[in-house]
């Protein structure tokens, strides 16, 4: 989003790699760390793609995003299907990611607030974040200056596949099963998040440190549906029209910079 583009396959590739490495691991194809790199692998080749189409091919990053979305979630279903549609997840690996702190905080909240400061670091103090802020900018203007905006579109594209991977990891850990359902909607509450956080949805602006803000008050608002019993039905709708919300006072705050 930062970039002015999206990503709507990130559920569904969730949903692929960890299909993928608890295949490989169940069926004693590959031990576990081994079938964990094929998972990221395979959720990075996915963004891969969708950086390709979209730069390559020219087409809209909806369009490709969503053709991958019912891609990946069509082949994390057939690898489901070969295994009697679920997949326990029982390896030591996963149970310690579900079970276990680093001090007082769990671990996957610990692995989230690393990926935050590295990717806080990344945006804020290399020549990668300075370009990829450029390109949301004014892509015209950065092309110009000499970056190379086709090869680093396609790398923020995988990246974000393989964060979808990492996804993919801590959803087993904490489902400790993978079945069809896995990660759908997940797309959705990553929009939401960054919106949230105050990304333009034309690209250029937004920061790392309000994204994770944006991230908490979906997961409360979120949870607190949950313990309150309302359907899931109703949370997407919720869902739905907070992004519906955040668009239009986006743009609402578009058209007063311009004046």
């Amino acid at each position: 989003i930062l970039i002015g583009g999206i990503d709507l396959s990130v559920g569904s590739v969730v949903l692929f790699s960890a299909a993928a490495m608890n295949s490989l691991i169940f069926n004693q194809i590959l031990p576990t760390v081994p079938a964990v790199v094929v998972g990221l692998l395979a959720a990075s080749f996915i963004g891969f793609l969708n950086g390709v189409l979209i730069e390559k091919a020219r087409i809209s990053p909806v369009v490709v995003t969503l053709s991958s979305m019912t891609a990946a979630r069509g082949l994390g279903q057939m690898i489901l299907w070969i295994n009697n549609s679920w997949l326990w997840v029982r390896e030591p690996f996963f149970v310690y990611i579900k079970t276990q702190s680093w001090w007082v905080i769990p671990v996957p909240a610990g692995i989230m607030i690393i990926l935050y400061i590295l990717a806080y670091i990344i945006m804020t103090q290399t020549r990668f974040g300075r370009y990829v802020y450029a390109i949301g900018n004014n892509q015209l203007a950065a092309k110009l200056t000499g970056v190379a905006i086709t090869r680093v579109k396609v790398m923020i594209y995988s990246l974000s596949g393989f964060f979808a991977g990492i996804g993919g990891i801590l959803m087993s850990a904490r489902l400790s099963a993978i079945s069809p359902g896995v990660g759908q909607g997940l797309e959705f509450d990553a929009i939401t998040a960054v919106i949230l956080g105050g990304t333009s949805l034309s690209g250029g602006v937004g920061k790392v440190q309000k994204t994770i803000l944006g991230a908490i008050i979906v997961g409360m608002i979120l949870n607190y549906m949950t313990i309150k019993g309302i359907s899931a039905h109703y949370q997407r709708a919720v869902t739905g029209f907070i992004i519906l919300a955040a668009a239009i006072l986006d743009r609402f705050s578009q058209g007063k910079n311009r004046t």
